[in-house]
């Protein structure tokens, strides 16, 4: 059964936010099923840019943003690579193949919506799974920056948190802001363990501006596609800034942290609506809200 996450804001929280840009929402839908050669390097260096919408329409322009930048990435993405095949969700339709991320030497990397977002709604979604027995860091992180223009920083991370005083012990949890403090690990009522090569469907809800500048995340373990549940996994408000971009992360053995953790991540979805990131489609309708990704399925870019 899935809780929502009591949340507990301080004075101070809420009048610290800063004022946001001008409005902004998402527009379109954007996806990435890594539908690129086996063994290819995801790095800088490589710069994939497929999948459909990663420009500032959301749409099936071509797109403008590719895996390494301007998102912060450890060691270049070294250490991460493209698998062969899609994870596999209960009625979720996949295409291309997944990313493999092994951390033993800290790895991330990211990259962009090709849009800021500081209002409206916005919805995301992502598989990924845990490949060796580790508490490690292991998550998906978003980023953001206070002009719109400056360098990102990361706003909140959602997966295994394992690294310094942070330890959720191998279950989901969120972490606010990557410090310690009223902004750091938040944990579950009900905690969801990550388990050993188990994929997990993420999906979750940023509602902008609820309250003057105070924004409400909301994310779901493992949620029946179709409908929007009534109660998220998690919930948690604050100031998340303008989005700007997305990484995956794996962390190198740290401490009591070990050994270095691994593992994969597929399915990256980002939309306007719940359908539009955890729907099950019709198969003649495989595209995030008509973006047309039928028409990439088989294609390869590097």
């Amino acid at each position: 059964m899935r809780h929502k996450y009591p949340l507990l804001l301080s004075a101070a929280a809420l009048v610290a936010a800063s004022p946001h840009l001008s409005a902004a929402s998402y527009t379109g839908s954007a996806y990435d099923g890594f539908d690129y050669t086996a063994g290819t390097a995801i790095n800088i260096a490589n710069a994939l840019n497929g999948g459909v919408g990663w420009n500032a329409s959301g749409n099936a322009s071509p797109n403008t943003t590719v895996w390494g930048a301007p998102i912060p990435n450890n060691n270049s993405g070294n250490g991460i690579s493209v698998g062969t095949g899609s994870l596999a969700y209960a009625n979720l339709l996949t295409s291309g193949g997944h990313a493999v991320v092994n951390g033993s030497t800290t790895t991330a990397i990211g990259r962009s919506f090709g849009q800021n977002i500081n209002s409206g709604t916005f919805y995301f979604s992502f598989l990924i799974a845990k490949t060796v027995e580790t508490e490690r860091t292991l998550n998906v992180s978003f980023f953001s920056d206070a002009d719109g223009t400056g360098s990102p920083t990361e706003r909140f991370a959602i997966g295994q948190i394992g690294g310094g005083a942070n330890d959720s012990d191998g279950n989901f949890a969120l972490l606010v802001s990557n410090s310690g403090a009223d902004n750091g690990l938040k944990l579950a009522t009900t905690p969801i363990s990550l388990g050993l090569n188990q994929t997990h469907l993420v999906v979750g809800r940023l509602d902008f501006n609820i309250n003057d500048n105070i924004d409400r995340l909301s994310f779901y373990i493992d949620p029946a596609l179709g409908a929007e549940p009534g109660s998220a996994y998690m919930t948690f408000e604050t100031d998340f800034q303008v989005l700007r971009g997305f990484r995956m992360f794996a962390g190198n053995a740290s401490g009591d942290f070990t050994p270095a953790a691994q593992g994969v991540f597929d399915e990256f979805r980002f939309g306007t609506s719940w359908e539009s990131v955890a729907v099950v489609p019709e198969p003649s309708a495989f595209a995030l809200m008509g973006l047309g990704l039928l028409a990439l399925i088989g294609r390869r870019r590097h």
